[in-house]
């Protein structure tokens, strides 16, 4: 197994354990239909980043509903920190229209991301909708293996940003042909 796979698998197990720990999809599930996306369900970890839309009634909205969740994620256990931004209220281009918080939780030793959207059904830019998240669920063997292996390559060689590689990765390996990192960085390139 190679060592991009080792360290999926790790992580994979490590983001289990955490969120079994936490309860958080039962916690965030009081809330809306909670659902886990991203890297963790496409098997292409290279990071402690877990990425969960929280699918939130439009009525439902407010102010109240905001200070609720911040209260309740603030008694989550080894919480280190915790950010949040109101994209419903003061809405942004290119951010989905919703609620996102990020707790930084510890946990063996190590801070995991965890981004969590609360957004409405049919919130565009939420990656519940997004395309590439429907062709990311089904990717073949093939392409996560390449997808990984990039990946980890941009992480070891410093050049993985949060929120932004990935996606960029899984663009060019999909759309491309992108079969290792300098492919990758042509690609980049040539969408700069």
């Amino acid at each position: 197994m190679s060592s991009a796979n080792n360290l999926n698998h790790k992580l994979q197990k490590d983001a289990d354990a955490l969120l079994e720990n936490l309860n958080l999809v039962k916690i965030l599930s009081e809330f809306g239909r909670a659902e886990i996306g991203g890297s963790y369900i496409y098997g292409t970890m290279v990071d402690e980043d877990i990425d969960i839309v929280v699918i939130v009634k439009s009525e439902d909205f407010s102010y109240e509903l905001r200070q609720l969740i911040m209260e309740v994620l603030l008694k989550l256990n080894n919480l280190d920190g915790i950010a949040m931004t109101d994209r419903y209220h003061h809405q942004k281009m290119g951010a989905p229209k919703g609620f996102w918080f990020g707790p930084l939780i510890i946990s063996n030793q190590s801070k995991w991301n965890i981004d969590i959207w609360f957004v409405t059904e049919n919130e565009k830019l939420s990656h519940h909708n997004s395309s590439l998240h429907k062709r990311m669920l089904n990717i073949s063997e093939k392409q996560r293996q390449t997808i990984l292996q990039i990946k980890y390559d941009a992480l070891k060689s410093n050049l993985k940003e949060k929120g932004k590689t990935s996606s960029e990765i899984y663009y060019a390996v999909l759309d491309e042909g992108a079969t290792n990192l300098n492919d990758f960085l042509e690609y980049k390139k040539s969408k700069s």
